[in-house]
């Protein structure tokens, strides 16, 4: 009689152990899915954040070669600067850019804030740039 009671009593124990184990895997996949597709969507909004600066730059680069074919000597030196400045910029959130796109979930945070950092200090410098040479544009 002790046998049996002492084999039931370790079977149960074992279900019991064994069910836990298996909500346990549930939550860590659970858990697991959730970060992936936290990385997945912070990852798609730096690289439209950083996308959407590089096309602003981009098309400040045209206004001012446009602008440069009729401007003054004086202004037009002022305006290959700015360019000069912009083509740095650009380069910068391609770059930046690029590791996004090679991040991996390992990888993430450290070029997450990297990215972000270049993200601010380039918005930053392209908004100066644009304000020094809007004077500089006919309408």
């Amino acid at each position: 009689m002790k046998t049996v009671v002492s084999l039931l009593f370790t079977a149960i124990l074992t279900l019991s152990i064994w069910s836990c184990n298996t909500e346990a895997k549930k939550d860590t996949n659970q858990k697991r899915e959730e970060v992936k597709s936290e990385f997945q969507s912070e990852k798609k909004d730096l690289e439209k954040n950083l996308k959407d600066l590089k096309y602003d730059i981009d098309n400040k680069i045209k206004d001012i070669d446009i602008e440069m074919e009729k401007a003054s000597d004086e202004t037009a030196d002022k305006l290959k600067r700015a360019k000069r400045d912009l083509t740095t910029q650009r380069s910068d959130v391609q770059k930046a850019l690029d590791n996004v796109g090679d991040a991996s979930k390992d990888t993430w945070r450290d070029i997450k804030a990297a990215s972000q950092k270049t993200f601010n200090d380039v918005e930053t410098s392209f908004k100066k740039v644009r304000d020094d040479v809007k004077d500089f544009f006919t309408e």
